[in-house]
């Protein structure tokens, strides 16, 4: 059994492949829509190339790179480090145009220059520092002059310092959360409050777990922070949002509850767009597009990049 904060955990010991696409696509607010900007910014680029070949970084249990791989003279390949997901995803995929690997994706080596990466909430699961600019720098050096990384992911808003991202990650969450609960999609609401309290947990000692009073004091206490952040009052929200902090402190569990879902990490770690892009730029990459979908500057949103690794002069 893995430690509560351990990286080792993969996502499928947590959740079941097809129950975590259907959250995925069909009941998280923005997802569906940020999906298909991924596949029109790949569309794009192969229709300004002819033939590309494509490569996802973190494709799990196939939720999106089987629809990706309709588009007209693709060749696609799909990495991920989850064996589970991939055996899902080689059962749910009827082509024999997609190629899918099991590996850690810092080790991962095409064998040719690879045309387009993309990645949907992959970024957020890389530990911060020498893993993410790994997995960046893997990604520029086999990527073509001129080749594209479109990558999709949840950001938060700017913030001063790790408290103050905390107090961001719980209003985004609030979000979510508030609404799943309002279209009745329970288990949407609390996978998502889950992985707020994995995500509040990153970076500390992993002395503490989940409990189920933190699942149920989120849960009754995110309408009241939607609510203040989406009529524009950010400050009752952000006072809200501390004192739920509070709260989940003196709630929190060292104790296993025997269940995989509450005593392993998923691993999230949702940043700004500014520390996204102090990620993003000392690699050598180019923003070239950013598309929002979602109230990004009042409570955080799903953001769309196309990154372009420079052509040969």
């Amino acid at each position: 059994m893995c430690d509560m904060n351990n990286h080792e955990a993969t996502y499928s010991d947590i959740i079941d492949p097809e129950l975590y696409n259907r959250i995925i696509t069909d009941e998280h607010l923005y997802i569906a829509d940020s999906d298909r900007l991924i596949q029109q910014l790949i569309e794009d680029e192969i229709t300004a190339m002819g033939s590309a070949e494509v490569v996802e970084v973190g494709c799990g249990p196939a939720r999106i790179i089987a629809q990706v791989a309709t588009i007209p003279h693709i060749h696609l390949t799909g990495v991920d480090h989850d064996q589970k997901f991939i055996a899902y995803a080689k059962k749910v995929i009827d082509n024999t145009r997609v190629r899918l690997v099991c590996m850690e994706f810092a080790d991962y080596r095409h064998g040719k220059p690879v045309d387009v990466f993309f990645s949907q909430g992959t970024h957020h699961h890389i530990p911060k520092g020498s893993a993410t600019t790994a997995y960046l720098q893997n990604i520029y050096k086999q990527l073509t002059p001129g080749g594209a990384y479109i990558i999709s992911d949840e950001f938060l808003p700017d913030y001063e310092d790790e408290h103050d991202r905390h107090v961001a990650a719980v209003i985004w969450y609030s979000h979510i959360i508030a609404n799943g609960k309002r279209r009745g999609f329970n288990d949407l609401a609390r996978e998502e409050v889950k992985t707020l309290l994995d995500d509040l947990n990153e970076g500390g000692t992993g002395e503490g777990g989940k409990s189920p009073e933190q699942i149920e004091l989120l849960l009754a206490r995110v309408e009241g922070i939607n609510d203040a952040a989406m009529t524009g009052n950010l400050p009752t929200a952000r006072q809200l949002a501390e004192d739920l902090l509070t709260a989940l402190r003196s709630s929190q569990s060292a104790v296993r509850q025997g269940d995989p879902t509450m005593d392993l990490s998923r691993g999230d770690y949702k940043v700004s767009r500014a520390v996204f892009r102090s990620e993003v730029e000392p690699i050598g990459f180019i923003v070239e597009n950013a598309q929002s979908v979602g109230p990004v500057e009042q409570v955080g949103g799903m953001v769309v990049y196309k990154l372009r690794k420079p052509a040969l002069r």
